[in-house]
């Protein structure tokens, strides 16, 4: 059976939504802090300073919690994308293509402890849900239109060659976290932007 995930109920007044972001912050703050595997419902709402009654007058379980923290926080990846996000006009400009990565990598720098955690869950199953990287689905779309308007490049699957290109861009970069990398985040920019171009490089042109 399919767990509940979805918030009970939307607040309305001030006061209820002040108290989810509360709950919500709560949260995340335990999920930093301890992980996933520490966080219970009661923990959150004493630290939220709330009544477990109303823990769940909005939230069913602690995966209901945990969603509400990741959407909260693609919801911020994707506001800051939004007023920074620069995609090239022509995908085969390599100035054009830095300053994409660089944006990419920027956006990894929105609370990155919590980034991490997420990270974590995906890698090794623990979270019964499946959390939907919701911003890199955003910049696929985008890149996916601009490699289809592209008129030196021949390619043909525009959706499947855009996936690639972020989901290596975003491996990547999570690759150098893991390591400990010892690169600032201009090097990682650069070290990354050069290998996303060799790979735009190898495709046929028109």
């Amino acid at each position: 059976m399919a767990r509940a995930v979805k918030p009970r109920k939307i607040p309305g007044q001030a006061r209820s939504k002040q108290m989810v972001e509360a709950i919500i912050e709560a949260t995340a703050r335990i999920m930093i802090e301890e992980g996933y595997g520490r966080l219970t419902t009661n923990r959150v709402a004493e630290l939220a300073g709330v009544s477990i009654g109303s823990l769940y007058q909005y939230f069913g379980n602690k995966d209901a919690l945990v969603c509400a923290v990741h959407d909260r926080h693609q919801n911020k990846i994707r506001a800051a994308m939004a007023e920074k996000f620069d995609l090239p006009s022509d995908i085969t400009d390599y100035e054009g293509i830095r300053k994409l990565i660089r944006s990419v990598v920027d956006a990894h720098r929105i609370e990155p402890e919590l980034h991490a955690r997420f990270e974590a869950l995906r890698q090794d199953g623990s979270f019964p849900i499946e959390l939907a990287e919701g911003a890199l689905e955003h910049i696929t779309d985008k890149l996916e239109g601009v490699l289809r308007k592209s008129d030196k490049l021949a390619i043909e699957d525009t959706r499947l060659s855009a996936w690639l290109l972020v989901t290596m861009v975003h491996s990547l970069i999570h690759v150098f976290e893991r390591a400990g990398a010892p690169l600032n985040d201009d090097q990682k920019t650069e070290e990354i932007s050069q290998m996303t171009f060799g790979y735009i490089s190898l495709i046929p042109r028109l």
